[in-house]
């Protein structure tokens, strides 16, 4: 029997030859961006989830000038912090690099074999996929008047429900929630909830849930053998229990649509989803039920938390900024009339309201990693050759708080979105990232927060309850950046 000093320098041994070969592989065989040789085995695991972890990476950005390559486990990533970069990989080569990584996303068979949105791959039906949901959003809304007025309506139903509140503190998240969720699922199969409906709660928490958990369910991914950890375990499946939950809900609107589905003509996105599943036995392969669900919960977790997620930091940056308040009360006063809502049509007149809402996705993206991305076949970038297969991840983060692209990127302001009184984005704002693979809803996820801003803005100030610090801006771990909960209290104008 080997003594534990054996043991010990068996190890020992076994974890330089690891790291040399890993090592060499980075920089040598592969010719990838060279970047931290981090630790045996586990190698740069503690910069993924440590802390400061997006101020680490954007350092090692800086260092490496803007690409480097990153192993956890037996996991090589090539991460991109320049934007520079960044459109050179999804603009100039936006198929080399739009692939995601088998291990991204996936939390049972079903979602494996027929992937929503996110996870899909680029063959041919996941582009059809892709388009075939933008097509039929469009037509129940994205991007047409009747989606003001259903943001509007939510609006008028947010406002009352704060009203309801009559000045005592509440989690924000929690009101918001509702609205957010019926945007979407007004679109998405022609049903809006009430506020506190417990089978709306139920999705909601199932994507909050999973969002704070997905992060922490992949290390059994890197490190395979960690799934029989009960500590790393119970993250993998909370994570699963979190979809399950979500689906369920999902299924069951998905097979009421069936049981009354009229072909050819369709009230909603599900409607014409079935439409195309009954048109041909391919159509039926490409567009099976499964995958429809899938992508409702893609519609879901994108549409719901940007929304909600988004309105925690502007609430929490206003506690701390009150002159930013001021300024907003007095152009939505001098601007719009009284009585009258804010509309996409006097969107122009505010442009500092609209300015606080892109300042805070720029100090907050929600996926400050972006959906991770895999090289489709052998290619280069930035002079660096990039096997097929390479996984590739795109910091949002470092290229939003750049101090050569921003300055004083830590502080929040406005103003950096101003030019002679009209709002100017520039092309390195990319929160919701950038080419073909860029988030689907970005143009409803910014006339929602607009417009429900704007109004609420309107109609309340926001004030620190009694007693209580300010909110902590910190950023909480996980793929999507949560603030820590705090409360609020909104009083009538």
């Amino acid at each position: 029997m080997l003594s534990l000093v054996n043991c010990a320098i068996i190890t020992a041994l076994v974890s330089v030859l690891y790291f040399l070969f890993k090592k060499r592989n980075h920089n040598g065989i592969y010719g990838l961006p060279p970047g931290p040789s981090g630790w045996p085995i586990v190698g740069s695991l503690g910069t993924l989830f440590g802390v400061q972890r997006h101020q680490k990476l954007a350092s090692d950005g800086r260092k490496y000038g803007g690409i480097f390559t990153m192993h956890i486990g037996a996991v090589h990533s090539v991460w991109i912090t320049s934007f520079k970069i960044f459109r050179e990989a999804v603009v100039d080569n936006t198929w080399a690099f739009a692939g995601r990584p088998q291990h991204i996303w996936l939390t049972d068979e079903t979602t494996e074999k027929n992937p929503g949105i996110i996870a899909s791959g680029v063959d041919e039906t996941a582009r059809n996929v892709r388009k075939f949901t933008l097509v039929s959003l469009r037509s129940f809304g994205f991007g047409k008047t009747s989606m003001q007025d259903a943001i509007l309506r939510e609006s008028d139903d947010l406002i009352e429900e704060i009203r309801k509140q009559n000045g005592r503190p509440f989690n924000p998240r929690s009101v918001v929630a509702n609205a957010a969720a019926n945007v979407i699922s007004s679109v998405a199969f022609a049903r809006t909830y009430k506020q506190g409906d417990e089978a709306l709660a139920v999705v909601n928490d199932s994507i909050t849930n999973a969002m704070q958990h997905i992060l922490k369910a992949q290390r059994d991914r890197i490190f395979p053998g960690l799934r029989f950890v009960p500590f790393i375990a119970k993250f993998r499946d909370s994570l699963n229990n979190s979809f399950s939950a979500g689906k369920r809900f999902l299924s069951g609107i998905v097979s009421e649509h069936v049981a009354e589905h009229e072909a050819g003509n369709p009230r909603d996105f599900v409607d014409m989803w079935l439409d195309e599943n009954g048109k041909s036995e391919q159509s039926a392969e490409s567009f099976p039920v499964s995958r429809l669900e899938n992508v409702l919960l893609d519609l879901f977790a994108g549409g719901f938390e940007t929304t909600t997620t988004t309105f925690q930091w502007i609430f929490a940056l206003l506690l701390h900024h009150p002159e930013v308040q001021v300024k907003i009360h007095q152009e939505l006063d001098s601007q719009i009339g009284q009585g009258q809502s804010v509309t996409l049509e006097t969107r122009d007149l505010v442009p500092y309201t609209e300015a606080v809402i892109l300042e805070t996705l720029r100090m907050y993206p929600l996926i400050p990693f972006a959906v991770p991305h895999q090289a489709t076949e052998d290619t280069t970038l930035a002079g660096y050759r990039i096997p097929k297969g390479t996984q590739v991840m795109l910091h949002l983060y470092s290229i939003l708080h750049d101090p050569e692209l921003w300055t004083d990127p830590e502080t929040f302001c406005p103003e950096r979105f101003l030019h002679d009184g009209l709002i100017k984005i520039p092309d390195y704002w990319v929160p919701f990232g950038m080419g073909r693979r860029s988030c689907i809803g970005e143009q409803l996820a910014r006339k929602e927060l607009f417009l429900i801003f704007a109004n609420l803005m309107k109609s309340f100030r926001l004030v620190l309850p009694k007693g209580d610090s300010l909110p902590s801006l910190d950023l909480q771990q996980g793929v999507v950046i949560y603030p820590s909960p705090f409360k609020v209290v909104l009083v009538e104008r």
